[in-house]
């Protein structure tokens, strides 16, 4: 056995020395209690003059406050100083006894005996028959709150607060220590047993209990957290007091960013001077949801508890019925309530029934974006907080956890000499954004680079200008007002036009790549919907995805989904047209990253779209010089060659991405052959195979001197 659970059982069982007394005690006042109301053959079936007497007389003098006969056993002078010693063998090795550390939970000793009790019945099944005799059932073997009542409350008053202690909304049944077992009839009545792991954490000693026995929906606010950097703080405060006086009882806190509210919302809480608690729903619809709502709303009320309301974490958002009885529940109640979310949810009956405060955060601009880098890494160079600053719109908690994650690894890539934080800190933001999975589109992160990126030269520089357009944008957006002058401004728009292959797709992954970010594509055919409206709430979550993760978006074949309106003919054109209308209004709204369009024919996208780009790049077919070089890179330096002419097979008209697909099929033939190098005859067949595939002929003309190795493909 472990030292620490040798020693954490060691000490709930000298506990339970003194319960064990107390229960003695207890059974001993039943026995009497028993032999006062004892008449020969009328136990259960009827009650006479005499029992009546004994039992009013008793209840007379519980309501007069007349002292208890006290059950608690005290303390005796064996069981403190082998407590003290225990204590002292487990200090040695920096540790805590499990119940000790229970007790800087707040959880009292008349608690921790509760715990005890509930625990001896899993230790030894001999006190399941004594706890059902002093409770005069034996058919009710487990510990109740009646039970628990009896052993660790002394007077009338503590046994009336025991009902709150071990009821649904003490500290016990909060944090999960204790949980109901079965139906009652009556709180008294309820049997109680241990929650999932705590029997294991008291007699070994394993296990954080802060973090595994805590109330799900209770936060821990200190007093008071910092405003994020951005925030209008004398605002803030203002609403603080409103709701602390009672001025404003319910505030509505909307903006675009998830983590960036959950952080506002704190510092607003820890201003306020009372608990906090967040509404946490089990999924549950229809009448069991309405009853979590009202048991919600009940325990801030026990608790005198501000309550919070993430409307994004309500599961069944889709149910309507949910949010009308929620809004129901909080009109009719009295609890101070702090409602937040990216959409603003106003009810009308909850507006009109209380002292209602909308407040619509913004995101933090490039100023104040600046400030929190500078709070955060003071000693790294300016430039690269500045970039940092216009790349990134991280929140205070995800640029903590950024700069945290950098320090980590700066440490690990140490070799003898601490490694520069500079180094990591862009790698870090890049992780605590992305994320690996988005609705309705695959994350690519990406590998390919610049160099990887065959263009002309001037074409090619203008891709690249997407990725320094990016990292300027907030200055120009924000420090000199075009965001102001021109709202729709937004995030940066670009339009790659060309025939399939020419090199949109490796085009948005370099941008990607040079701006540090991940690149979401969409997958249309998973986006589009059928059913009227669904197309738009996917469209909708992509871009909140996106702009969440400071991701690029790019849209490829973007003219099924951008094309141009039309007349209406039939009700569903109707819906197409709404349809693009809708992708229009979040094109303009979006206001994080690059939006990259790509169409293989600019004329098919929409010119209300095709006019709000500020980049806009045609790719064309790559020529002869362009296709030389392409050729090469699609063949490993490590393949070994065996004749093989690069100027006549940059002679065939083919796009980068037939290129590849013709060097790709050509090298799994030559590994099929067996073949200790790379010739001729295969790249022929997979050209030809690559041609045949987009629907093309190959001439012998085109192969000249490699035609017979065409006709033996």
């Amino acid at each position: 056995m472990e030292r620490l659970a040798q020693l954490a059982t060691e000490h709930l069982l000298l506990r339970m020395r003194r319960l064990n007394r107390s229960l003695k005690i207890a059974v001993d006042r039943q026995r009497q209690a028993n032999r006062a109301l004892a008449i020969a053959n009328t136990k259960g079936v009827y009650l006479t003059d005499t029992q009546a007497e004994t039992l009013l007389a008793r209840v007379d003098a519980f309501v007069h406050g007349q002292p208890i006969a006290p059950v608690q056993a005290p303390v005796s002078d064996e069981e403190a100083p082998l407590e003290k010693e225990l204590r002292s063998r487990v200090i040695t090795e920096r540790q805590l006894l499990p119940l000790d550390r229970l007790a800087e939970l707040g959880v009292s000793r008349a608690e921790q005996d509760a715990i005890a009790l509930c625990a001896a019945p899993e230790l030894d099944r001999a006190y399941e028959r004594i706890y059902g005799y002093i409770l005069d059932d034996l058919t009710r073997r487990a510990p109740s709150v009646a039970l628990l009542q009896e052993l660790t409350a002394e007077t009338a008053a503590e046994r009336a607060w025991s009902l709150h202690a071990f009821g649904p909304f003490g500290r016990l049944r909060r944090r999960g220590l204790l949980i109901p077992s079965g139906q009652a009839e009556s709180e008294a009545r309820q049997a109680l047993r241990l929650g999932a792991g705590v029997l294991d954490y008291l007699i070994t000693g394993r296990g954080a209990p802060a973090a595994t026995f805590s109330d799900p929906a209770e936060l821990d606010v200190p007093t008071p957290i910092a405003v994020p950097i951005g925030v209008d703080a004398v605002g803030l405060e203002k609403i603080a007091t409103a709701l602390r006086t009672g001025a404003v009882d319910v505030v509505g806190v909307w903006g675009p960013t998830a983590d960036g509210l959950d952080d506002i919302v704190r510092a607003l809480c820890s201003r306020v001077g009372t608990r906090v608690r967040r509404l946490v729903m089990s999924g549950a619809r229809g009448d069991s949801g309405r009853d979590e709502l009202g048991k919600a709303l009940l325990a801030c009320e026990t608790l005198h508890s501000l309550l919070w309301v993430d409307i994004r974490r309500i599961s069944g958002e889709g149910d309507r019925a949910l949010f009308d009885a929620l809004e129901e529940h909080l009109a009719a109640s009295t609890t101070p309530v702090v409602m937040s979310g990216c959409v603003p949810w106003r009810p009308t009956r909850l507006v009109a029934a209380r002292s209602y405060y909308d407040w619509e955060v913004r995101p933090a601009e490039y100023p104040a974006r600046k400030a929190m880098w500078l709070e955060a890494v003071p000693g790294v160079d300016q430039e690269l907080r500045q970039d940092l600053a216009a790349r990134f719109r991280l929140t205070s908690r995800e640029l903590q956890a950024a700069t945290r994650l950098a320090g980590v690894e700066a440490m690990l890539a140490s070799n003898g000499r601490p490694s520069p934080l500079a180094r990591h800190l862009e790698n870090a933001c890049t992780r605590v954004t992305q994320r690996d999975t988005v609705a309705f589109a695959r994350v690519i992160k990406p590998r390919r680079r610049a160099a990887d990126l065959m263009l002309p030269e001037a074409l090619h520089e203008q891709v690249l200008e997407i990725s320094r357009f990016h990292r300027t944008w907030p200055r120009v957006a924000e420090e000199w007002g075009l965001s102001t002058a021109d709202p729709a401004a937004g995030a940066l728009k670009a339009l790659f036009t060309g025939d399939s292959g020419t090199g949109k797709t490796l085009a948005a992954e370099v941008v990607a790549s040079e701006m540090g970010a991940v690149l979401i594509k969409v997958d249309l055919a998973r986006l589009v919907s059928k059913w009227i409206g669904e197309t738009e709430k996917n469209l909708s979550a992509v871009f909140d995805e996106a702009r969440n993760m400071h991701a690029v978006l790019f849209f490829d074949e973007a003219d099924a989904l951008f094309g141009r309106r039309g007349e209406v003919h039939r009700g569903t054109d109707r819906y197409a047209n709404l349809e693009v209308s809708y992708l229009l209004q979040r094109v303009e709204e979006h206001d994080s990253g690059v939006v990259i369009l790509a169409s293989n024919l600019k004329e098919n996208i929409d010119t209300a779209f095709t006019r709000r780009f500020q980049v806009t790049i045609h790719f064309p077919r790559p020529s002869e010089t362009l296709r030389r070089r392409l050729w090469r890179a699609a063949v490993p330096q490590s393949v070994p060659l065996d004749g093989v002419d690069f100027d006549a097979l940059a002679g065939i008209d083919l796009t980068g991405g037939g290129i590849a697909g013709a060097a790709r099929s050509a090298l799994i033939l030559a590994a099929g052959d067996k073949s200790k190098a790379l010739r001729m005859e295969h790249l022929v067949q997979g050209l030809a195979r690559q041609v045949k595939r987009e629907a093309r002929l190959l001439t012998s003309a085109e192969l000249g001197p490699y035609a017979c190795l065409l006709r033996d493909a």
